[in-house]
């Protein structure tokens, strides 16, 4: 049976989070190493999705050490295919100075990419951007990591939610069987 890389994301998260489980680190990390496994297997065989996941598992150090290099590496082989996700995290990353520097032009350009696919939370930004027209504070640089990271975890319980949902539907349980 196949594995829902998501749906196993989600519930490190829920470990890591203790939401509906008590907290653990260990099981979370369990988890986040299982998914790491299923998305590498996509991404090698061209999952924008997969690639994209995996930047942010290694931006966010799930399952594996915080690698920012890695990270870019993979969020950019899915930017330039036209991602709008991965061009839209390769701006967050040059954003908040996880990149090899905090490059003002570098982020507006995957913003802007984002942004022309209809990624919404990079239009939000740019629109703000432009707005302030002003350096970004390092608190509210702070502030809208936080922002970034709560929106990941909720969109992904909310794929989490959506796969238990299915496989009720289906009298199956999570793995399938």
């Amino acid at each position: 049976a196949k594995e829902d890389a998501g749906a196993i994301t989600s519930i490190g998260v829920l470990y890591q989070d203790g939401l509906g489980v008590p907290q653990d680190y260990e099981q979370a990390m369990k988890w986040y190493e299982r998914a790491f496994n299923s998305y590498t297997k996509k991404a090698d065989k061209g999952s924008l999705e997969a690639q994209t996941m995996l930047g942010f598992m290694f931006e966010n150090g799930m399952g594996v050490p915080i690698n920012y290099e890695k990270a870019i590496i993979y969020y950019t082989e899915a930017a330039n295919r036209e991602y709008a996700e991965a061009q839209y995290m390769l701006g967050e990353m040059h954003r908040h100075g996880r990149a090899k520097s905090k490059d003002e032009k570098e982020y507006l350009k995957w913003y802007k990419k984002a942004a022309d696919q209809g990624h919404q939370e990079a239009q939000v930004i740019l629109a703000e951007l432009e707005k302030q027209k002003q350096p970004i504070s390092r608190s509210e640089t702070e502030a809208n990591l936080k922002r970034s990271i709560s929106a990941k975890t909720k969109a992904m319980l909310k794929s989490f939610v959506h796969t238990l949902r299915r496989s009720a539907n289906k009298g199956k349980n999570i793995s399938g069987k």
